[in-house]
């Protein structure tokens, strides 16, 4: 699995050029969620970055985690959470939004803002469209499986006024460089 990660890596790096900064902000002690199946490594990392982290889990792909757990965590140090439980210093979900229906994403928005600490940061990226069109769906392939997942897609203007709405306050939108993705954008916001 670590193989494949730094193969898709190479070409996908935008979508985690955001995380070595993310990790500096924290000191010991913080508790950190790792939101969807491209954020384990993530997970892993932070776990070994920060000294007394509390590091947590949610992902619901189940393949993704049991190649996670047989590679990079056998002991399942890192706990799954079902959903945000709790107050986090950093919420990162790379690639998350797009496999979420739009009607369960306003609730994890929600989820978020409500389980962020002061000061905390909530980090996501996500490939985009240039128009809303709800109806728009595609099956993508995952790189550390042979597995496929429905993905949605959603404007930049979109996201920016949901979150806006909800009481984000973004410091930072980037666009994603990668031969293997067609366009993303990563947000950085706080509260």
């Amino acid at each position: 699995m670590i193989e494949e990660f730094n193969a898709w890596l190479q070409d996908n790096s935008g979508l985690y050029a955001s995380l070595p900064v993310a990790l500096d902000r924290l000191v010991s002690g913080s508790r950190i969620l790792a939101v969807g199946p491209f954020s384990l490594i993530a997970a892993a990392m932070a776990d070994e970055r920060i000294e007394d982290a509390v590091v947590e889990l949610m992902c619901a792909d189940d393949e993704a985690l049991s190649v996670f757990r047989s590679t990079i965590d056998p002991d399942s140090r890192i706990p799954l959470r079902q959903g945000v439980e709790g107050v986090y210093d950093l919420v990162y979900a790379p690639m998350y939004i797009n496999h979420i229906p739009k009607k369960d994403l306003v609730g994890f928005l929600f989820d978020v803002h409500d389980g962020l600490s002061a000061g905390g940061h909530f980090i996501f990226s996500f490939e985009d469209s240039l128009k809303v069109n709800l109806a728009e769906e595609r099956m993508i392939p995952l790189w550390f499986c042979d597995q496929e997942v429905l993905t949605k897609y959603y404007t930049v203007e979109d996201v920016l006024n949901t979150l806006t709405t909800i009481g984000f306050r973004v410091r930072g939108i980037e666009e994603v460089e990668g031969d293997g993705i067609i366009h993303a954008v990563s947000f950085d916001c706080t509260l």
